[in-house]
């Protein structure tokens, strides 16, 4: 959360976008509000490894939960954020046909603005939040590619 605060308050600086991402991943089937549980956990490596190569070396990564990864990205917009994202899923898509278990569902939470004097990190992670439990889970297989 600390690097997102230095991000938040950069944003704020130089009056820029930025996008936070929640990515969840969850066994299809599993309760939403469990996330991971009953992954396997080649499915959550081969997700980071893969969110690392396509993030900018400015951008910030971490796993909050067993299955919910969280990424920031500093001076990017929604339309750019959902790029990357959607890079990712093709690329973990790919992935998956070697896996014993290539069935993943997927959650995302995006929130994105230009933060003001008022707003701190702590209300954009609370929206990036609340999108991600409004969200549909979209699932992810071998056969949806």
């Amino acid at each position: 959360m600390e690097n997102l605060d230095t991000e938040a308050y950069r944003s704020k600086r130089y009056n820029s976008e930025m996008t936070l991402c929640l990515l969840q991943l969850n066994r299809p089937g599993s309760e939403k509000s469990k996330p991971g549980i009953g992954l396997n956990e080649e499915n959550l490596r081969s997700m980071s490894a893969i969110l690392t190569q396509r993030l900018r070396k400015s951008d910030g990564l971490g796993r909050l939960d067993e299955g919910i990864f969280a990424f920031m990205l500093p001076q990017t917009k929604v339309k750019e954020a959902r790029a990357i994202v959607t890079r990712a899923l093709q690329s973990f898509q790919d992935t998956l046909t070697a896996n014993e278990d290539p069935h993943v569902e997927m959650a995302l939470g995006l929130a994105a603005q230009r933060l003001q004097a008022n707003e701190s990190a702590a209300e954009l992670y609370a929206r990036a939040q609340e999108n991600l439990r409004s969200s549909a889970p979209r699932m992810i297989s071998p056969d949806t590619a």
